[in-house]
């Protein structure tokens, strides 16, 4: 018997992989997932959230809309947000704070320092999802294309939003 057939994740992830995948590679790429959230260190949930992720300086929040998903979205979004956290883990715990709460003066720094952000978390999500895309012969490619087909006008908004939702 494989070591990934042993184990015992009940959860909303392991569900919708072997749905999609079947149990033995659903389960497989279920404890793979498992195992590199635990070696980060970081708690993670799903919940139903209006974004597709959420990071914070200690838990990673996935909607769980993911779950309807193709597998390599599901991942995408899933390690989009863990790269987060390493950013956190790496830069510390407000080293993103400043682009929502500079002041409106500073929006083009501050869409400028997002999509930094972003774009570094959508490579290693590209990374990853890539890995198991090719690990267990997957024929679907991402679809999701991350944040670079953002305009900076959407990224001002977005981002002028959650200021004004901050002051409040």
């Amino acid at each position: 018997m494989n070591w990934y057939k042993q184990a015992s994740f009940d959860d909303d992830l392991t569900h919708a992989l072997v749905d999609q995948m079947g149990e033995e590679k659903g389960k497989e790429l279920a404890f793979n997932i498992h195992n590199e959230i635990e070696s980060i260190g970081t708690e993670y949930r799903f919940e139903n959230i209006s974004a597709l992720g959420l990071a914070k300086n200690n838990v990673c929040i996935i909607s769980s809309d993911i779950f309807r998903y193709k597998v390599p979205n599901m991942i995408f979004v899933l390690f989009h947000e863990l790269a987060h956290y390493y950013q956190y883990k790496k830069y510390g715990n407000e080293f993103a704070m400043s682009v929502y709460t500079n002041p409106p003066s500073e929006i083009d720094e501050d869409v400028d320092f997002l999509r930094e952000i972003e774009t570094t978390a959508d490579r290693f999500a590209r990374l990853k999802t890539s890995h198991y895309i090719n690990k267990y012969e997957m024929k679907d490619s991402i679809t999701l294309p991350g944040y670079s087909h953002f305009s900076d006008s959407f990224l001002e908004y977005h981002l002028l939003r959650i200021k004004d939702q901050i002051k409040k």
